[in-house]
């Protein structure tokens, strides 16, 4: 099914490619003849001068000539099959032999499908032309790349087109901005110095999205998928094993970035989603560098790496990986160790891991609101759902985390680490003066939770720093987690509160009644306007109180 779909995405990429030569400026078409790398034409060889006197056009004639010649050309391919390089180890594929790398100055169209037509489908897995080893270095604005299988191509300017192309293509944006890449198979993309780029409908093993900020360049608004479920990419992972079977790999890897966009994307999985797509990948989404204003949006992400050999069986993975300086990130919408149809039966360690460096600190960080769409479900973990580390003075103080459904974790659901960088649930402490992660916010203690008719009351009370205001947040689950913290199935709700000069705030909140009686209770508490939430709160086991329809006599309930 596979196959015949890639087929007909092949065949519709083709169309587009004729379809996009149509009105060109001075466009000719030069085609090539012979898979060998022979140059028998002069340097400044032009259309006229084709063939040579070998009597057929290389691949790197063909390169020269379009240089030579004004305006947009495109470079096509009838290679008879009794000229195909290596024909018995790779069957049905036509190899394009090179001895240096091939480039082109100037725009140029390079129709892999005209092989296709030439010779008919002969290699079921992908397109059959393919450039054998070496890397094709297309410089001018406005070039297209299609119909190549297995191929590296690295585009140095702005407004390329890379599409209907298979394989483990290798594709390197370089500077330059403005290019869409979609409808391809693709090993690894790499957009580096490089803005305003469009990556949709692709199956991809990784991306990587890299700036230089110490040289005042960002990778700066690339899209990763989009707000169309349709234009999501599958981008399955990346990972290798290490001598001792430790997995390593990021499946999306932004370094130096700023306004990018992840949305509507699967990430680490299968392309349906119902499986881990590598084993070896270790992190989702990575975020590393200096990050300006990144959104995630409405991924399935999923991270769950094994060891083999001397590491068999030890788990790895998770989903997003954050570490650095930077601000303004977003995640919203997402699933975190969840599989196609919803269960928890893909997480790795941790959802969502802010790491040990971020010696600058990265602030405005959002996971999760309560508007419709914005809460991301995070389940399935070994260990934490979402764990904020501290380290030095400049762990992270403003992470932000509301509305999200946090469950069927192993451990914590937050867990906020004080900056010596140790785990589990930490104690609240008077007038909340300690120091790490989030500034150690202090989580609000649930006195009560009982059910009356269609609503819930809910009381308890915040202890932290004296005159601050707070958004408490209510959440259900049906049972407590590790060490009688809740997590947070369900989100029930929220309040404002002020602390006193004492530090004190007592809460009573009606929510709806979203959760059955024997379910639990917890909360967090969020210090305002900076957005430091704490970890859960301990459980509180919910009642139900009888409601009465007159004094003295209970309704039916």
């Amino acid at each position: 099914m596979r196959t015949e779909l890639r087929k007909v995405r092949r065949r519709a990429s083709a169309l587009l490619a004729l379809a996009c030569l149509v009105g060109v400026s001075s466009a000719q078409t030069i085609t090539v003849t012979t898979s060998a790398d022979v140059v028998d034409v002069p340097i400044a060889a032009v259309l006229a001068d084709l063939p040579g006197p070998d009597g057929v056009v290389s691949f790197r004639e063909a390169l020269r000539v379009s240089d030579n010649e004004p305006g947009h050309q495109t470079v096509g391919f009838a290679i008879p099959q009794s000229d195909w390089y290596l024909p018995d180890i790779f069957p049905g594929q036509c190899l394009l032999q090179a001895s240096l790398a091939l480039s082109a100055a100037d725009p140029v169209t390079i129709d892999g499908t005209t092989q296709t037509a030439f010779t008919g489908d002969t290699f079921p897995g992908g397109n059959e032309l393919v450039l054998y080893g070496l890397t094709l270095y297309l410089n001018g604005d406005g070039s297209v790349v299609t119909g190549l299988h297995d191929t590296r191509v690295e585009l140095n300017g702005s407004s390329n087109l890379v599409h209907g192309n298979t394989g483990g293509m290798h594709v390197v944006l370089y500077s330059g901005s403005g290019s869409t890449v979609r409808d391809n198979e693709i090993g690894t993309l790499q957009l580096y110095l490089s803005n305003d780029n469009v990556v949709v409908r692709n199956e991809l093993e990784r991306v990587r999205i890299t700036g230089n900020h110490f040289a005042g360049q960002w990778a700066a608004n690339n899209r990763i998928g989009g707000p169309d479920p349709a234009d999501g990419n599958a981008i399955t992972g990346w990972g290798n094993y290490g001598e001792h079977g430790v997995p390593a790999g990021t499946t999306v890897e932004l370094l130096d970035s700023s306004g990018t966009v992840i949305q509507n994307n699967t990430i680490g999985t299968t392309p349906d989603g119902t499986a881990i797509g590598n084993p070896a990948s270790t992190v989702g989404i990575g975020v590393l560098g200096d990050t300006q204003g990144l959104l995630v949006r409405d991924n399935q992400i999923a991270i769950r790496a094994v060891g083999v050999g001397p590491s068999q069986g030890a788990l790895y993975g998770w989903g997003m990986w954050l570490e650095g300086s930077g601000a303004g990130v977003t995640v919203v919408g997402n699933t975190i160790g969840l599989d196609a149809a919803g269960q928890p039966t893909l997480g790795g360690v941790s959802g969502i891991q802010f790491g040990p460096w971020n010696y600058e600190g990265l602030a405005g960080v959002r996971i999760g609101g309560t508007a419709p769409g914005e809460a991301n479900e995070i389940a399935g973990h070994a260990s934490t759902g979402v764990l904020v580390g501290g380290f030095y003075d400049e762990s992270p103080l403003d992470v932000r985390i509301t509305g999200n459904s946090i469950h069927g974790n192993g451990d914590l659901g937050i867990d906020l680490t004080p900056n010596s960088w140790t785990f589990g649930p930490t104690a609240n402490d008077p007038l909340d003066a300690d120091v790490g992660a989030n500034a150690l916010q202090n989580h609000p203690v649930v006195d009560t939770a009982a059910i009356r008719g269609m609503t819930m009351l809910v009381t308890g009370r915040l202890e932290s720093e004296p005159l601050g205001a707070y958004t408490i947040e209510l959440y259900a689950s049906p049972a407590c987690g590790a060490a009688g913290v809740g997590q947070g199935q369900v989100f029930l709700g929220s309040t404002s509160v002020t602390t006193d000069a004492a530090g004190q705030a007592p809460f009573a909140v009606h929510v709806p009644a979203l959760a059955p009686k024997g379910w639990v209770v917890s909360s967090t508490a969020t210090h305002e306007p900076v957005g430091a939430t704490s970890e859960f709160s301990p459980c509180r086991t919910i009642t139900r109180v009888p409601l009465r329809v007159s004094a003295g006599t209970p309704a039916s309930l």
